[in-house]
């Protein structure tokens, strides 16, 4: 590292998306960057069990960010490491929201920014928004339905933006049964969602980093293909390289980020329907099986190092490894619960591969064998 770099920190906040925190971790272990410190979430912040516990600064008080906390902490950091600048990770879409919100406020204090304008951020995740400029590009997205008087066959309700106009934040909700149907005529706000058909069909992530200066650094792309997931469309549970960022799909929406000027990590997920790719949504943010990626030597946390001069190494992708393979055992809580998780023809293979998918566990490792033994 640079002696110069000294004066730049990264301050990472942990707690939350904690697959890709640890993965982001072990990459700036790897590549030796150690002007880096963790602003835990809480006490029960399950990075006070890893090896990474040295590094944290701080643990929050408060759960929900809270600007004059947060200035604070950062405030004492820099009085007792003494850097003048630094980075936070784009980790979670709570904290990227977060500082779109409070940039201007924040860059007095040395912020280097690694987001793009609210405008463009809100364009490229907010469902319905990012929905409709796929259709102009003429990329398939699932049909748009109203929401039905009685159930009769899956479908899915999206947020129409992050915030609904009670300032209230909703994830994506799939309603599969008759009691799904229910329970949101129920609970939810109807007139916050939009609903398309449910897709069937195999489960792609397109993960791409678009630099600050396409010159000086490709773009980097890379695809896995995911195989189990938590119930109701939550985490991805296993998944295995894919060479679907080959396909001319991706090269649809690389010319569409590009045309519209965006920067940084992006993940779209496609559904694909025998030979027709629907994308589902966008997230602009690090993302949970990020240990794939890094294991595969594709790296897209050090293409961003590199971008913001924590690190000078030239990324050869040349040499991916597409044996590598992505599992949460932990994320099935239970063995119970693996019975609820969407196997995506996949649960044989499952139980085939189990004691080899073991081997490549998120948590197997030294750094944070404790968090796998809880579970095993």
């Amino acid at each position: 590292m640079n002696k110069g770099l000294k004066l730049k920190y990264i301050i990472l906040f942990s707690g939350y998306n904690q697959r890709a925190v640890i993965a982001f971790l072990r990459t700036l272990t790897q590549n030796h960057v150690d002007n880096y410190i963790i602003f835990a979430a809480s006490e029960k912040d399950s990075i006070l069990k890893t090896e990474y516990r040295s590094r944290v600064f701080v643990i929050r008080k408060n759960k929900v960010l809270d600007y004059n906390e947060i200035e604070s902490y950062i405030h004492d950091a820099k009085l007792k490491l003494g850097f003048e600048k630094f980075l936070i990770p784009p980790t979670t879409e709570a904290l990227n929201r977060f500082l779109i919100e409070y940039e201007e406020k924040f860059n007095l204090t040395g912020y280097i920014s690694s987001l793009v304008s609210k405008r463009l951020y809100e364009l490229v995740s907010d469902k319905l928004k990012f929905s409709e400029l796929c259709f102009e590009q003429n990329i398939l997205i699932p049909e748009r339905i109203q929401f039905p008087q009685v159930f009769r066959e899956e479908f899915v309700a999206k947020p129409l933006t992050y915030y609904d106009k009670e300032g209230r934040v909703f994830s994506p909700i799939l309603i599969e049964t008759k009691n799904d149907f229910r329970i949101f005529d129920k609970n939810y706000p109807k007139e916050s969602f939009y609903y398309q058909r449910y897709i069937h069909g195999r489960s792609i992530y397109l993960l791409y980093y678009f630099p600050l200066n396409s010159n000086n650094l490709k773009i980097l792309k890379f695809s896995q293909e995911n195989f189990m997931q938590q119930p109701y469309g939550k985490s991805i549970l296993v998944a295995k390289p894919s060479d679907y960022h080959l396909k001319h799909i991706s090269d649809q929406f690389e010319r569409l980020f590009q045309h519209v000027g965006y920067t940084g990590f992006v993940m779209v997920e496609l559904r694909v329907d025998g030979d027709k790719p629907y994308m589902i949504e966008a997230n602009p943010r690090f993302w949970g099986p990020s240990q794939l990626f890094v294991d595969a030597g594709c790296n897209f946390f050090e293409v961003y190092l590199n971008d913001y001069k924590f690190i000078n190494k030239k990324i050869d992708t040349n040499n991916i490894n597409m044996d590598v393979k992505y599992f949460w055992h932990s994320g099935t809580v239970t063995k119970e619960s693996v019975n609820n998780c969407f196997f995506n023809d996949y649960k044989q293979e499952y139980l085939e591969e189990f004691c080899e998918l073991v081997q490549w566990d998120i948590y197997k490792r030294k750094d944070t064998n404790q968090l796998f033994l809880e579970y095993e």
